[in-house]
């Protein structure tokens, strides 16, 4: 088996999964859970397609990570996995605000510190915390 046929099979995979949390989402339209598990699947779709081809979606998954962090704006997973989505695809300011978010919810994730550093794309850049 090639990593092509790997990837088609991650794609389908993921699709069934997206299928049925769609219908989920459907049923229950403010259940920020199935919202953030959608998008972690639109995640996985996208790994998929760096073998196949097929479109990305990761701006997929960052609108269903923005739709949880509407309905729960306390919902730091959603905010961490919308941060690691626009920094992949080399969204800085809008990574760095949700870094700067993170923060200010949970000081943890800045390890107690007014200024970050992060890797984000190829540099490495001071987050600026305004706490």
């Amino acid at each position: 088996m090639n990593e092509h046929d790997n990837g088609v099979r991650v794609i389908n995979s993921a699709d069934l999964k997206i299928n049925d949390i769609s219908e989920a989402i459907s049923l229950d339209p403010n259940n920020a859970e199935k919202y953030f598990e959608r998008a972690s699947y639109y995640e996985i779709r996208d790994k998929g397609s760096i073998f196949t081809g097929v479109a990305p979606e990761l701006s997929k998954a960052i609108a269903d990570y923005s739709e949880a962090i509407r309905l729960k704006p306390d919902y730091l997973d959603a905010y961490l996995k919308r941060f690691q989505c626009y920094k992949t695809m080399g969204l800085k300011d809008e990574a760095v605000a949700d870094y700067n978010h993170l923060i200010r919810l949970n000081p943890d994730y800045g390890h107690g510190s007014k200024t970050v550093m992060y890797g984000i794309v190829t540099k490495t850049i001071a987050i600026d915390v305004r706490i």
